[in-house]
């Protein structure tokens, strides 16, 4: 919202909020669906996945994929994937508090390797859409691109990797969608797509109009015997880091760096925006004369909007 994603867009945050909600169904059931464990069990793909997981820890522990489309104007911000320690998972803590251990590097030592795969399912293969895949992954921070070509995939360390999508056909003007309201994209049969907020029809799309991924992940392992363990671990059968001992690190280690002194007394929220911006830290958009996205001062400061809701 404050540099506009990977473009520096300057819109509302009405606009940019709009662009960044994604539909996506998310499984974490994966053998389960068989010609999705047939794809993921094939020897290209097995190849991909393999060549990101460091080479002492080649055995695959498949535990999600997902589905992920986006209508004409959306994009997905920039984010890591959901990290997994050993005795720390999203399915314990926050993943905000998850990908800032990722950052800070405190917690290095039970750190999991994890692959993700990006496929893209669409047929379209029209650069002037755009929707690249774009990653942070060099020493030098310069931000990589490659284009959504039709079945080819993308492997990354997505829970190291920083990563997004850039928007797909940004000059589109897309219809508004309240995040506190159930907005769907149906498939209603005969290759139509309807969009819909709290039942109400915004708008109407083909298969050809979106852009559409696959998304595999696994976790590396050495051996088949460290998958049963964390299987296990994850399952309340292991030691479990505890809120208390993860906070506690970190409290350390801010005292450390003069952020805060030992006994200072701060709120669980002020603590909570004090990881962030102490470890969590960003690019700004590479390409943006001013990467700063001045038309959120109308929602920051509402007396402003008249002015800026005539320009963004």
């Amino acid at each position: 919202m404050r540099t506009g994603g990977v473009e520096g867009a300057k819109k509302s945050y009405n606009k940019l909020l709009s662009s960044v909600q994604s539909f996506g169904r998310y499984m974490f059931n994966v053998s389960e669906y068989d010609l999705v464990k047939n794809l993921f069990a094939s020897d290209d793909f097995q190849s991909a996945a393999k060549s990101v997981c460091p080479a002492d820890k080649q055995m695959l522990d498949p535990f999600q994929f997902n589905f992920i489309i986006q209508i004409p104007g959306q994009t997905v911000a920039m984010h890591l994937d959901a990290p997994y320690f050993w005795g720390a998972s999203r399915f314990q803590f926050p993943q905000w508090l998850l990908a800032t251990m990722k950052f800070s590097n405190l917690f290095q030592d039970r750190y999991v390797d994890q692959v993700q795969v990006v496929g893209y399912l669409h047929k379209w293969n029209d650069s002037k859409r755009d929707g690249n895949f774009v990653y942070w992954n060099t020493e030098d921070q310069k931000m990589q691109s490659i284009p959504p070509t039709p079945r080819y995939g993308v492997s990354v360390d997505g829970a190291k990797v920083l990563h997004a999508a850039a928007a797909y056909q940004p000059d589109t003007e897309m219809p508004f969608l309240d995040k506190s309201k159930d907005n769907l994209l149906q498939y209603q049969g005969e290759d139509k797509w309807i969009l819909t907020s709290d039942g109400k029809t915004l708008s109407e799309y083909t298969t050809d109009d979106l852009r559409v991924t696959i998304v595999y992940r696994a976790r590396c392992f050495a051996t088949e015997e460290e998958i049963v363990k964390f299987r296990d671990m994850a399952t309340g059968n292991g030691e479990l880091l505890t809120l208390e001992s993860i906070l506690d690190t970190f409290k350390e280690d801010l005292i450390k760096r003069g952020r805060l002194t030992r006994g200072q007394e701060i709120s669980s929220l002020d603590f909570a925006f004090m990881l962030m911006d102490e470890y969590t830290t960003y690019p700004l958009p590479p390409n943006a004369i001013i990467p700063v996205n001045y038309c959120m001062l109308g929602k920051l400061f509402p007396q402003t909007d008249v002015v800026f809701s005539k320009i963004c």
